[in-house]
């Protein structure tokens, strides 16, 4: 989703916090500070971003209530909109996605998109907190900082059909506050 937004608005900086992560040298040797380090980058990249007018879009699971607010403050400060936008869908959806996008290819099998190191850090990650099960809990904290965050704009994804949660996407981020 945010590679297909950053493909249709030039400039835009699609600010994904596991890349910034994975820039940092031996990053999944400390991967609790790494992800500290990481936040504290993103938010420096954002404000540049923002300073010379730019867009800025964080795809990332943002149940870090803390980074949430130092994201917002920013967008404060620089008198900047927010628009928060939780893109939900069934834990075991989630769980299905997650295999698939980290899974890598048979050697028999055509070729799919090769596993990116984001991707693959992000699974051991997930594994280190107790495999895909843990998405079970992190949907439930995603939840919970909904209800403590009533600005944010719920998308539930349609499935596959990328195009129409796109649509939706694109609509949500267009509605005016309140």
């Amino acid at each position: 989703m945010a590679r297909r937004y950053g493909d249709d608005h030039p400039l835009c900086l699609v600010l994904d916090i596991d890349v910034v992560r994975g820039m940092l040298g031996a990053s999944m040797q400390d991967p609790w500070r790494a992800g500290r380090r990481s936040r504290q980058l993103a938010l420096a990249m954002a404000r540049t971003q923002l300073l010379a007018g730019g867009e800025v879009l964080v795809p990332q699971f943002l149940a870090l209530v803390d980074f949430v607010l130092e994201l917002e403050s920013l967008c404060t400060d620089l008198q900047v909109p927010l628009v928060e936008i939780a893109l939900l869908c069934d834990p075991g959806e989630a769980a299905a996605r997650f295999v698939r996008r980290t899974a890598r290819p048979l050697a028999s099998a055509t070729p799919a998109e090769p596993v990116r190191p984001e991707h693959r850090d992000a699974a051991e990650l997930l594994e280190l907190a107790g495999g895909t099960d843990e998405l079970v809990t992190m949907d439930a904290d995603l939840k919970a900082l909904l209800t403590r965050r009533p600005n944010t704009r719920a998308l539930r994804s349609q499935g596959d059909d990328i195009e129409h949660t796109y649509r939706q996407f694109l609509e949500l981020i267009a509605r005016p506050p309140g």
